[in-house]
């Protein structure tokens, strides 16, 4: 059993750079936060994303945050997006639902439901930084007040940047 040790060692770290695009003396790095402007959260949030597949040009990640307009409103999100594109500039293509929650002048709440499709471009920089420019609408899944007419589409664009480890 002693014997078979280093070749399960050696299969298994062939199979775990066989995960990633990353060049020689190149640093993998599957999570990344980031800070957007407008997009997804609304007008400002926080993200953290983790790379679950990278197969050649392709990559897709899934995505946590959180999100704020104006104080008002916080927006927890969840994602998954698809990078199609060389080592460092991509075509990003993705899925978000937001659930936010409305605080009331007057006490209470109020919670929606949106999904926010996103298209976009991203920059993969050598020592970790990623910036994001992505087209975001909104439409409505579940609203109880009718605050968004059902079938409208709210525009949306942000930025991002951020840091991939």
């Amino acid at each position: 059993m002693l014997r078979l040790m280093p070749l399960v060692f050696l299969l298994c770290s062939i199979y775990g750079t066989g995960q990633s695009d990353a060049t020689w003396g190149e640093k993998v790095r599957n999570n990344a936060v980031y800070g957007e402007l407008g997009g997804t959260g609304f007008l400002l949030s926080i993200n953290y994303e983790r790379t679950l597949l990278h197969k050649g040009q392709i990559m897709i990640n899934g995505r946590l945050g959180a999100g704020s307009a104006l104080f008002l409103t916080a927006v927890p999100l969840a994602g998954i997006n698809v990078c199609m594109g060389d080592q460092r500039g991509r075509m990003e293509l993705g899925f978000n639902a937001v659930r936010t929650f409305a605080i009331e002048l007057f006490g209470g709440t109020s919670t929606y439901y949106l999904g926010n499709p996103v298209i976009g471009y991203r920059y993969l920089g050598k020592n970790g930084f990623i910036f994001r420019a992505t087209a975001s609408p909104f439409f409505e899944v579940h609203d109880p007040d009718q605050w968004v007419k059902d079938g409208t589409f709210i525009p949306s664009a942000g930025l991002s940047f951020g840091y991939r480890f």
